[in-house]
């Protein structure tokens, strides 16, 4: 058979990333309300709370407020703090579901409690939109201007992008609450927003096994990552991943365009390259016009990401695999299966 050749996305396909940003995203929520509201926010414990029972695995920020949100629609609004307490249990136990984890017991008792502390927090009368929903969606929508604004800097994901994005987003509510901010403040938004570029090891579990595998096959595997140039590199150095991946064979971009990179593909035989990817927008889609074959593994990340992927229309023309390790499993069978695919 015919080597195959291998592009691998990095970030949530090979190595844990997006759960680095909640930690910190949650952090910026609780203390935008203390020092705007003074209050303490207890949707921001309640996230901190699932971002760590859920460890990295940890779904983005704007999905816990909204899966709350929408769910608590579903309940009685004649007891709005009950119907946001049955709402947040029932968000917590399909979160937990989504990644294995019974859902009872103590972690049952803490959302619970977290919830019926709402009226604390907001009185009497609960709002239409949570205040925290508010700040979450206009972080996202900033953040997704940033990328955009950054991008014509020459890098759309650099380092710089999060702590600006906090500082803009505090600067907004301070603004609507009519609160100064100060320079102790920014310094404090600006090391919080640093943060996820604390880098630890992070590969997934079963991507040693699959990427031995397929060098053991004689295939060729390449790594084609967008960010932060310097961030990235650290990245590829703490994972070890040069263990696998030779200089030759990695493409660090500052963003993924809608055209495959000529240089992962010059001199190849097109029908043996497949692209694997967690993003339909950002990996398959491009891969698909480039007429080479793809493999997505979805990982929730972040509102930028899942809006790109809302407008990519790849026709179905790839495999979709729940795990990384379905390639090891799933490899002798492949080409039967774009077989089927394509016709």
């Amino acid at each position: 058979m015919t080597e195959r050749v291998w592009v691998f996305d990095m970030d949530d396909t090979l190595i844990y990333n997006s759960y680095r940003y909640k930690k910190p995203a949650a952090d910026f929520v609780d203390f935008l309300i203390k020092r705007i509201f003074e209050k303490t926010s207890l949707i921001a414990t309640y996230i901190k709370f699932l971002v760590s029972k859920l460890d990295k695995q940890a779904f983005s920020l704007d999905r816990y407020v909204r899966e709350i949100e929408e769910r608590r629609k579903q309940f009685s609004w004649e007891e709005p703090f009950k119907a946001l307490t049955d709402a947040m249990v029932d968000t917590t136990e399909h979160f937990y579901d989504l990644v294995g984890l019974d859902f009872f017991g103590e972690d049952k008792l803490t959302v619970r409690s977290i919830g019926l502390h709402m009226a604390s927090f907001y009185g009497k009368k609960l709002p239409d939109e949570l205040l925290e929903t508010r700040i979450i969606t206009h972080f996202e929508k900033t953040n997704r201007a940033n990328v955009k604004l950054f991008a014509k800097q020459g890098n759309g994901y650099s380092t710089e992008r999060q702590p600006t994005t906090f500082i803009q987003t505090f600067e907004f509510f301070a603004n609507e609450q009519g609160k100064e901010v100060t320079e102790k403040d920014r310094i404090r938004l600006y090391k919080l927003g640093k943060e996820f570029c604390n880098i630890e090891y992070d590969v997934m579990p079963e991507v040693p096994e699959v990427l031995n595998f397929l060098l053991e096959n004689n295939d060729i595997i390449k790594l084609y990552s967008k960010g932060d140039l310097k961030l990235q590199r650290r990245k590829i150095e703490v994972n070890k991943l040069k263990k696998w991946f030779s200089n030759d064979n990695i493409l660090i971009v500052p963003e993924k365009r809608d055209e495959f990179p000529e240089e992962l593909v010059k001199g190849l035989d097109k029908t043996q390259i497949i692209v694997v990817g967690n993003s339909k927008g950002s990996d398959i889609e491009p891969a698909i016009n480039a007429d080479l074959k793809g493999i997505l593994i979805p990982f929730d990340t972040w509102s930028h990401e899942r809006k790109r992927d809302q407008i990519a229309n790849s026709k179905n023309s790839y495999i979709v695999m729940k795990s990384i390790i379905e390639i090891k499993d799933q490899y002798h069978c492949l080409d039967e299966k774009y077989n089927l695919i394509k016709n």
